[in-house]
């Protein structure tokens, strides 16, 4: 964890529809970290701390948090982001990923994605463009230490029906020792 972050603990009791709950969550170093009744960990300063999770039944179970100050930590960041092609054409309403990777391997940054119009194509958290209307953007993939690789993305119109043509047809069929019962 981030020295001063706020997080709340997720939790699951088994067998499913069990109606205990955690009756006491409680810090081993309070000036580490502390918890409230809720099972929100505020982190204070650096460090180790176990945090408990305790039943009304008696129940407890505990994990270890270790707490670093992220500015004191170096970080390994990538020195170059690449992507697997440098452009792509979809029709209006289709989806692809950008492959994009971070050297060296492995790093600590995220990357991010943005478009530069975002009327043509839309780009979400993991990269995934999906194609809205007829025109060409730029996709942009960013780290936290400012390495940027740039996608094209062109978006072709779906091709729509501009006509509708209906054949008739009859076909008859002969039926073999068809009997029918009288009601």
């Amino acid at each position: 964890m981030l020295l001063w972050d706020q997080f709340y603990i997720p939790y699951t009791l088994t067998p499913f529809g069990t109606n205990d709950k955690v009756a006491i969550w409680s810090s081993s170093d309070t000036d580490i970290a502390e918890v409230d009744a809720n099972g929100v960990v505020t982190e204070k300063k650096t460090g180790t701390v176990k945090i408990t999770a305790t039943l009304r039944t008696g129940l407890k179970k505990s994990f270890t948090l270790h707490i670093i100050n992220m500015a004191e930590t170096p970080l390994n960041e990538p020195s170059k982001l690449k992507a697997a092609k440098s452009s792509v054409t979809l029709k209006e309403g289709q989806y692809t990923q950008i492959a994009v990777t971070a050297t060296p391997k492995p790093c600590d940054s995220f990357i991010y994605y943005s478009s530069s119009k975002e009327s043509v194509a839309e780009v979400d958290s993991n990269g995934v463009i999906h194609a809205l209307k007829e025109g060409t953007t730029t996709v942009t993939a960013s780290t936290t230490s400012d390495k940027t690789v740039k996608y094209k993305v062109v978006v072709k119109s779906a091709k729509k029906a501009n006509t509708l043509k209906v054949t008739k047809k009859t076909k008859s069929i002969k039926a073999k020792n068809l009997k029918t019962k009288a009601r």
